[in-house]
């Protein structure tokens, strides 16, 4: 069975309910469920069941975002799992589990009600079969506990951010059979692990903004490129639908997390790398500026135009449903950059096409710049500026004429001198 692109709420019972079947579910919005008393009151609820649960939305619900129990076997992948009252996902007498991508976060109420299987967590995991497999998840501020394993089999955790869950002292994972069975590596947590694993973080993550809910990753973030070398990640994606390792740094490795860092040459964060980034570039040209570089010295210069070239028209794949996956939880003001996110997105399309050409020639003109940069190579990369600024009149529009002349007079002085 499949149900897909639906919204589902305020169902009285559970949003979906089902026994004794193989069901995915892609693409949802599922919210506002259970306000009926009833035992099995949730996003989703299944059991003696296949599950599988894609890109969609879960939050709010009465008690659980995902409950699965009675020897169920769900693999839940590239949701966001938010504000539900018991806990995100909450596993019960499962096997075959398998947890990716997500980002689960704000789940419990704080109440914390183990009887009836309230345990305000992110995940919970409770008389487990077999091992859940728990990979680049981003786990954050849920009232008690990032994950909670209630007996049962210890879990696999590898490269999840688990950070900032209960109040005072943060607890990133708790097992009631004793940590020393939990498996983490290469996990960015809060405090230390007394488990088995290896190369764990234990650091501040830097997201952009997690007052807003907005778990993506600073440039500054330790977890870029920190993620399991030997992984094989094959055609996964990150919370965005990015491709894992696409813009990973020379070691080629995936990023901690739910999300996997996009290029910083995307100044204003609307998933394209287009003349509206290339115009915040120019003007600060040969300036010092952090923000701008894109390299270490924060010296905006020739070797940061190279990294801005080899990101030109980059843009972040969107799922038929990025609006709501970009949607932040919470605040008009959360709501008002998701509604820009998914406005500006169709841009990559207008601007793509007439500079497929020019695209070519700066991956193959930035391929050998190196200290020091020769005068023929700059004249490339002035000569691949001016074919894109040409080539299509609508992109004038988006930087001042007169700036862009600036900019360019500028590159050529980088010859003269």
């Amino acid at each position: 069975m499949l149900v897909e692109d639906c919204i589902i709420k305020r169902q009285t019972y559970s949003g979906l309910y089902f026994t004794n079947s193989n069901l995915t579910i892609t693409g949802c919005k599922i919210e506002d469920n259970g306000s009926y008393v009833w035992s099995n009151r949730s996003g989703i609820y299944c059991s003696n069941s296949n599950l599988e649960v894609r890109r969609c939305i879960i939050q709010r619900n009465e008690k659980n975002g995902i409950w699965t129990e009675d020897a169920s076997s769900p693999t839940i992948l590239n949701n966001k799992i938010c504000q539900n009252k018991y806990n995100g996902v909450f596993i019960n007498h499962c096997e075959g589990i398998f947890i990716k991508n997500n980002w689960i976060y704000l789940n419990g109420d704080g109440s914390f009600y183990p009887n009836d299987g309230d345990y305000d967590s992110g995940v919970c995991l409770k008389n487990s079969i077999s091992p859940a497999f728990i990979r680049n998840c981003t786990i954050t501020k849920n009232a008690s506990y990032g994950v909670y394993v209630a007996l049962g089999q210890d879990p696999c955790l590898i490269n999840d951010i688990i950070q900032q869950n209960g109040t005072g002292s943060s607890q990133d994972i708790f097992s009631e059979n004793g940590i020393g069975g939990v498996y983490a590596s290469y996990c960015c947590l809060e405090n230390g692990f007394a488990g088995i694993g290896q190369d764990n973080i234990f650091c501040d993550p830097c997201f952009v903004n997690a007052d807003i809910n907005d778990f993506h990753l600073k440039p500054a973030s330790l977890c870029i490129d920190a993620g399991d070398p030997y992984a094989d990640y094959g055609d996964e994606t990150d919370i965005d639908g990015q491709c894992r390792v696409a813009f990973g740094g020379t070691a080629e490795l995936a990023d901690i997390g739910g999300d996997e860092f996009a290029p910083k040459a995307d100044y204003n964060k609307d998933s394209i790398v287009n003349f509206i980034d290339y115009a915040k570039f120019a003007a600060k040209w040969r300036m010092t500026d952090a923000n701008i570089s894109l390299d270490d010295n924060d010296i905006v210069n020739i070797y940061d135009l190279k990294l801005f070239c080899q990101s030109w028209l980059w843009h972040a794949p969107c799922f038929p449903l990025y609006e709501m996956l970009a949607e932040q939880s919470q605040g008009d003001s959360a709501m008002a950059t998701s509604t820009e996110l998914v406005e500006q997105t169709p841009a990559a399309e207008t601007v793509e096409a007439p500079v497929i050409d020019a695209s070519a020639v700066a991956e193959e003109a930035t391929e050998g710049i190196s200290e020091p940069v020769s005068d023929e190579q700059i004249q490339i990369l002035i000569d691949w500026l001016e074919q894109i600024w040409q080539a299509d009149p609508e992109i004038q529009d988006t930087m001042d004429p007169n700036d862009y002349q600036h900019f360019i007079d500028l590159l050529r002085e980088e010859i003269n001198d």
